[in-house]
């Protein structure tokens, strides 16, 4: 499904990162105590115990925002062995990026392309943090780290399926913005200039919401419906209501 928005014109990029669900429970397994990155500095590291996911994304630019997102297909928990040594070696091209002011640390970079110039691998970089984002999104919006299940196969199959929802609920906001029904919302404290997730999230709960809980319940049959023109607007208002309560 993912492969539909992208264009043969440009390089397919793919996103991989880790990401610490922070979660307790005696009966979770494969639980460790892991830096968190999120709530760690320079000058201190702290740990936290969780569940360590390796996510693999692909990185699609959309006309509907300025930033890059990081799509998710595919999450599974890290394995906590070293990868096998046997494996055959690829040729790799390492780029080490050097603040001049000495105030940042030296940055490494790698590609699996040989011939990517340094500044290419810098640029598909600066897009990697887009995955950072989809990360706190899915905390903020969908659920992750608010499961209560415990069983290794729940556990297994629980994120991953979010980190999917994120990736669905994103194609479907990019299919109802060609039809001009995805709205940035705003506030009166609170202006903004382009599209977030959250402004995804609600277009398609008010696709959906609107199309099944009231619409299709109006109908008779399939040619005739029991909603009155002027309805309309006041069955808008009550579904966007709800979304402000959800």
């Amino acid at each position: 499904m993912l492969l539909v928005f992208i264009s043969y014109k440009h390089p397919l990029v793919l996103l991989v990162d880790e990401t610490l669900e922070r979660r307790r429970g005696k009966k979770i397994k494969a639980k460790g105590y892991y830096r968190d990155a999120v709530r760690s500095s320079k000058s201190q590291v702290v740990n936290a115990m969780g569940l360590k996911w390796l996510v693999m994304a692909i990185s699609l630019k959309s006309p509907m925002m300025k930033r890059a997102l990081a799509l998710p297909f595919f999450s599974v928990l890290e394995p906590s062995k070293k990868c096998d040594a046997a494996t055959t070696p690829i040729p790799i091209r390492l780029v080490l990026v050097v603040d001049p002011t000495g105030k940042l640390d030296p940055l490494p970079l790698m590609s699996t392309d040989p011939l990517m110039t340094p500044e290419r691998m810098i640029e598909l970089f600066i897009d990697r943090w887009g995955l950072e984002v989809t990360f706190e999104e899915t905390r903020e919006h969908l659920g992750v780290e608010t499961q209560r299940q415990w069983s290794d196969r729940a556990i297994a199959r629980s994120t991953p399926v979010l980190m999917g929802l994120y990736s669905c609920v994103c194609l479907m906001a990019n299919r109802l913005s060609r039809v001009d029904l995805l709205k940035v919302e705003t506030t009166a404290w609170h202006k903004k200039e382009h599209v977030t997730f959250s402004d995804m999230l609600r277009a398609v709960r008010m696709a959906i919401w609107r199309d099944n809980l009231i619409s299709r319940k109006g109908k008779i049959t399939s040619s005739v419906e029991n909603i009155p023109p002027e309805i309309i607007g006041w069955m808008d208002d009550i579904v966007r209501r709800m979304l402000q309560a959800a």
